[in-house]
């Protein structure tokens, strides 16, 4: 009893609630931020990739141009995989957080709900009061 206590009042509060929404706002913001910076490092994979084919193949020639030496192409494919890593890691924290924010909702959904059902066991105890014991509560607020 004292559990369910416990958690009505912690639904009923408002600033827990004003807390909640702000977390959801503030995962959104992030996740934002993370598909903004997920892009950027597209574009410069991109940008990576179009350079590292440029050095190959400067002008159509063959594959191995004369102007290009062994280590510019160990330079070049070194920057890729750090980009793809990057790019890899920027997806999977995208993901953490989309899930987060599903978590997120769910629990707002769940609190939500408690709350629609604490209004009325709240109502049902004030109507159970009235006429027990013939009070009558909105006179009092006034």
């Amino acid at each position: 009893m004292t559990s369910l206590k416990k958690k009505y009042d912690k639904v009923k509060d408002w600033k827990y609630l004003a807390d909640l929404y702000k977390q959801c706002d503030a995962d959104k913001r992030a996740i934002k931020n993370l598909e903004k910076d997920n892009k950027a490092l597209k574009t410069a994979q991109q940008k990576a990739e179009y350079r590292l084919a440029r050095k190959l193949n400067p002008h159509g020639s063959n594959l191995f141009g004369d102007g290009i030496t062994h280590t510019e192409l160990v330079d070049l494919d070194n920057e890729m995989k750090v980009l793809r890593h990057k790019a890899d890691y920027m997806q999977e924290k995208l993901y953490k957080e989309q899930q987060e924010e599903k978590e997120q909702e769910r629990e707002l959904d769940k609190l939500r709900e408690k709350m629609k059902q604490a209004q009325v066991y709240e109502q049902k105890i004030i109507e159970k009061a009235k006429r027990m014991y013939k009070i009558d509560f909105e006179d009092a607020a006034k």
